[in-house]
């Protein structure tokens, strides 16, 4: 490997940071020269590194990944539109060619200078605040959920079988159920008979009445009311934060975004807020190619199936790739050719579009093409669904 000093210089001037929680050390180098200077990580002297660099006509910083502490000096650098990097420390380390010498900064500003720094993927700033929202959402259902574990312990301890009887126990029919039982109401059946007539209990709910009552009778000491209604205190706030949460999610998720999510929503098992989750996390472009990934998939499914059905005593058909292609139907372990099977008309039960052809990208021949139901290919191709 070439020297350090022959490597050809990708940036003119550039700076390497080694960030710590309390200390900026940043390495500027400008051609052959360094000059290296410590600042503090308030935002005050952030700001000072910032104008130290803006003065010295920085091209681009780079800096470690270290915990948490490098986002207030990436969103600054952002804001004022100076173009920064995050490297991994293992990536780093793995170059070689360090002197021992070399403290982090310049060892950063040196590789950075060379381009041989390879950037994490930081998204831009909405959505980076679009994964805090969901972040933030998925830690209190985490939190609601825990006390609801409690909650059912409790009243198993006080030998209420509430979870046996209601198939939801944070529901409204279980809490109006709960709050009556905390009052010292007591309950039989006319007192059931009684909530179900004031629309308390939902008519959905199958068990009877006496069944509600056998189960909502235990014993209950001061001290386990009292902490029952903490818990359920905790839970109903809780409760109240995840809607504000989810409003606020629901506003900061422009159209496009939005769009996806209900793509990725006609995707078999991801829900409303399964699809949030994953736009707030990979993105639209990502998110879109999930999407069609899936209802092709679904589609040649359905299409492979359906030939295995009319062709169920002939011999099994030969793949090109799985879920992509199959024989040629007769004859097809000595033919040369495979062809592409696609269920026209059967994308997904819950899509308005068919899909009749798919984009596939042979690496073979480095050509894209479009295939419908029926096209022929050379047995052993390698397709890829491009989107």
């Amino acid at each position: 490997m070439a020297n350090a000093t022959e490597w050809e210089k990708i940036y003119g001037i550039c700076c390497g940071i080694d960030v710590h929680k309390k200390l900026l050390v940043a390495c500027l180098n400008r051609g052959n020269e360094q000059e290296v200077k410590e600042f503090g990580a308030s935002t005050r002297e952030i700001l000072e590194l910032v104008d130290w660099l803006m003065k010295n006509d920085c091209e681009i910083v780079a800096m470690e990944s270290t915990g948490s502490y490098w986002k207030p000096l990436y969103n600054i650098l952002e804001a004022h539109k100076l173009p920064a990097i995050v490297v991994n420390a293992q990536h780093m380390k793995a170059v070689p060619g360090r002197k021992t010498d070399v403290n982090d900064a310049q060892w950063i500003a040196k590789l950075l200078q060379h381009g041989l720094l390879r950037a994490s993927f930081i998204p831009d700033k909405a959505q980076r605040e679009l994964r805090e929202l969901v972040g933030y959402r998925k830690g209190l259902v985490e939190d609601m959920t825990r006390e609801l574990n409690r909650l059912q312990k409790m009243l198993e301890g006080a030998n209420i079988k509430l979870s046996g009887t209601v198939s939801d126990i944070a529901g409204k029919s279980a809490m109006n159920l709960l709050e009556e039982v905390l009052n010292g109401t007591a309950m039989d059946k006319a007192a059931i008979a009684r909530m179900r007539k004031e629309k308390k209990v939902s008519s959905r709910l199958k068990a009877t009445d006496e069944q509600l009552a056998d189960d909502l009778t235990g014993f209950l000491t001061p001290l386990q009311t009292m902490m029952i209604r903490e818990v359920l205190s905790h839970i109903k706030e809780l409760a109240e934060h995840i809607r504000r949460l989810e409003d606020e999610i629901d506003r900061h998720m422009d159209d496009g975004q939005k769009q996806a999510a209900k793509k990725l929503e006609a995707v078999t098992g991801i829900g409303e807020n399964s699809a949030k989750a994953i736009i707030s996390v990979i993105g639209i472009i990502s998110a879109i190619v999930v999407v069609i990934l899936a209802l092709v998939g679904s589609c040649v499914a359905k299409g492979l199936n359906k030939a295995e059905d009319d062709n169920a005593d002939q011999k099994p058909a030969q793949t090109v790739q799985p879920g992509t292609a199959e024989g040629s139907g007769e004859g097809a372990a000595e033919a040369d050719i495979c062809r592409i099977i696609i269920n026209n008309g059967a994308a997904a039960a819950n899509t308005d579009s068919a899909v009749n052809a798919i984009h596939v990208y042979d690496p073979t021949t480095e050509d894209m093409d479009d295939f419908v139901s029926g096209a022929e290919v050379p047995k052993g191709t390698h397709i890829t669904v491009f989107a």
